[in-house]
């Protein structure tokens, strides 16, 4: 089964993205930076894919998240509510920079991640 890391810290998206893609994917979520880059720490290339909230609880939480994929390769999906404040360097680099605040978000990451290689 395919792993992939969804990392925001609002509880209730959290889980409720984690329940969505778990029965698809070995779902593993962390609602804090430094969980989340100790997923990708310790889960590396085995992630097929990162889905990260933009602010977690600021800008440079998402970004640092986002980063790390990227600079290990991993395809980054950045789901936030605020897609206007992203650096424009890391939504070139990501997957998908989708808005959370659309009813077919979720559906469009799961299909986004099904489609990578």
């Amino acid at each position: 089964m395919d792993k992939i890391l969804v990392a925001d810290d609002t509880p209730c998206v959290l889980s409720s993205a984690v329940d969505f893609f778990e029965d698809r994917f070995e779902t593993f979520g962390a609602e804090t930076r430094a969980k989340a880059l100790a997923i990708i720490g310790r889960e590396g290339k085995e992630l097929k894919c990162i889905v990260t909230d933009l602010k977690m609880p600021d800008k440079a939480d998402g970004e640092a998240v986002a980063q790390t994929g990227i600079d290990m390769n991993i395809p980054v999906i950045i789901l936030t509510s605020s897609p206007e404040e992203i650096s424009a360097e890391i939504a070139e680099q990501c997957l998908a920079v989708l808005n959370k605040r659309k009813a077919s978000s979720i559906i469009d990451v799961k299909n986004l991640i099904e489609g990578i290689e």
